[in-house]
Formats: C-alpha cells, sequence, structure tokens
C-alpha cells in the first residue's frame, strides 16, 4: 500500500494522525543531515566526525482543482484562510501569512511497502502552479519539515479528486481574456534553513522570510500589448479562473486566483523560420497601495477543507 496522509498540528513538531490522504503523481521527501568531519593539525586525514543539524525536504506534486488535495496545498504555502458555509458548498478564501503570524505546521505520513514514514513540523516554503494546453492543471508543493519518526502503516481512504482540464480554465489579464501557451505561477516563503539552537539538533520553530510571487507565460506574438506594457513599466492585473464541474444548479465547482498588482520583470520573442513568434513573459506580483496581499486564492467546492 501507498499513500500520503496529512494532519494540522496542534503545536510546531508534535506529531497528529492523518485527518486526510491523498493519491499524489508523485513524492519525494529527503532527510538532511549536516554532518560535520573535524580535521586536526596531527594529519591530513579527517579522524573526528560530529553529528550536525537534521530536518526534512520534501515534494508532493498532484492534479489542482477545486477539492481537498489542492486546498491542503494551499494552506501549508499559504497559512491562513476564512470559510463560509452554503447550502450544499462552501467558499474558502486563502491569503499568505504575515509578519508576526506563526504557520500552521502539518505531520505528513508516508507509507510505501508497508513501511511508514512520519514526518513532522511540515510546512509549505514553495508552491508552483503549472497550466499548459495538453494536460490537466496540475501544482506541486516543496516543503520543509523538523523531523521523521517512524511511524505504522494504515488503511487510507481517499478524497475525490476534480482535476481542471486546460478548456475549462479562463485567464485575464487587465481584465481582458487572453489566450496563452503555457502559465506557470509560483509562491515562495523562503524559510530559513539554518537556524539551529543548542541543546537540539532539530530547527525549534519555522522562520518565515520573504514572500514573493513570480511567474511566466507565452503567448502567441499578435499585437504589442505586452511589449508596450514591459517598455513602459506599467502594471496590470492577472486572473485565473478554474472550473471542475457544478456543485448544484448554477453553482461552479472552481478554483480563482487573484493577483490585483502585476508588473512584466523581463520579455522576449525569438524569431525562427517557419514558426510562429511566440512572446515570453516573466512577471511578479505586489501587494496592493491598501496593503492588501499580493494573491488570494478562492476556492468554492462541497468537498471538506482537510484538517
Amino acid at each position: 500500500m501507498r499513500y500520503v496522509g496529512v494532519g494540522r498540528e496542534s503545536s510546531q513538531g508534535n506529531p497528529v494522525s492523518p485527518q486526510s490522504y491523498m493519491d499524489p503523481r508523485r513524492v519525494e521527501a529527503s532527510p538532511i543531515v549536516e554532518d560535520q568531519v573535524i580535521n586536526t593539525l596531527s594529519s591530513r586525514f579527517p579522524k573526528l566526525k560530529h553529528l550536525g543539524g537534521v530536518r526534512v525536504e520534501g515534494e508532493i506534486e498532484g492534479l489542482f482543482g477545486p477539492d481537498s488535495f489542492s486546498m491542503l496545498v494551499l494552506s501549508m504555502v499559504l497559512g491562513k484562510v476564512q470559510s463560509t458555509a452554503s447550502e450544499g458548498y462552501s467558499v474558502h478564501n486563502f491569503s499568505p501569512l504575515e509578519i508576526g503570524e506563526v504557520p500552521n505546521t502539518y505531520t505528513v505520513e508516508l507509507c510505501d511497502e508497508g513501511i511508514a514514514r512520519v514526518i513532522v513540523g511540515a510546512f509549505g516554503d514553495s508552491m508552483e502552479l503549472n497550466l499548459r494546453p495538453d494536460e490537466p492543471v496540475s501544482a506541486s508543493l516543496s516543503f520543509l519539515a523538523l523531523n521523521e519518526l517512524q511511524g505504522t502503516p494504515r488503511t487510507p481512504t481517499f478524497s475525490r479528486v476534480h482535476p481542471v482540464r486546460p478548456e475549462d480554465v479562463v485567464c485575464l489579464i487587465g481584465g481582458q481574456a487572453v489566450e496563452l501557451d503555457e502559465l506557470t505561477l509560483k509562491l515562495e516563503n523562503d524559510l530559513s534553513t539554518d537556524h539551529y539552537t543548542i541543546g537540539s539538533r532539530t530547527l525549534p520553530r519555522h522562520e518565515l522570510g520573504e514572500f514573493s510571487v513570480a511567474g511566466t507565460f507565452s503567448a502567441r506574438f499578435r499585437s504589442r500589448s505586452h511589449l508596450d506594457r514591459f517598455l513602459n513599466g506599467q502594471e496590470t492585473s492577472l486572473s485565473i479562473r478554474m472550473r471542475s464541474g457544478t456543485v448544484a444548479a448554477g453553482i461552479d465547482r472552481e478554483v480563482v486566483v487573484e493577483l490585483p498588482r502585476v508588473y512584466y520583470s523581463t520579455w522576449s520573442c525569438e524569431v525562427v523560420p517557419s514558426e510562429r513568434s511566440v512572446q515570453e513573459v516573466e512577471f511578479r506580483a505586489l501587494a496592493t497601495s491598501a496593503g492588501d496581499p499580493p494573491v488570494r486564492f478562492r476556492v468554492q467546492t462541497e468537498e471538506q477543507l482537510p484538517g
């Protein structure tokens, strides 16, 4: 049996049993032990080894949509969620933590061929959202955890998955619909990995760094609008709506991503004989003038918020 179980911890680093199970496309978790080899004057050869700090770094990749797996990924990388319940469905608004706010950590339990690994104190270091014209929307979560323990295999019950087909994605730039070949959006928390303290081999807690939102998109070169926006240093907005069926009549099951303030950091367009000209744009998101965060996710679904 192979599965990934996740539970939200009451305090950082205290393991809990899985509260939900996921069946991702790929998972990886690697313990990092920073042993130190010590040299002395008497020889060119190292003689001593000192046990250094330990932590766990991992990545989970799966299909992204209005379901519990995707909400769990958003919870682990953004940290804040406000939910409003309606009859038969709920709306969940995700946003990043600010300075001084402490992230809720998670226990990630991995089971492979009857061997269970319990990874404690996990929080998202980064998330990458990928939109392509030839495959469902996917996301990968890179996480940092405090330690790894031995566990006992369980019998999982997987939640429903609501993948988003590429034809059910609408992208708006400056409020206008655009035809994009590809789009990648990356969120980063810049978690610290070197704040070990005397008396322990593990990190005492998670320290959040600068939160950044950046991405790229490619589109056929049909007009100068993106080029002029880059040359003139103009800001715009980006909105992505991903739909996966309906919850009820007239109620869409969807994820909406809002970046109210975006600027282009680079622009390029390679001209190749017998091929169409495609412009490649890199962009970054900024906080609004009112101090609102640079990105928000809204998930409308009947699925329960994990944890």
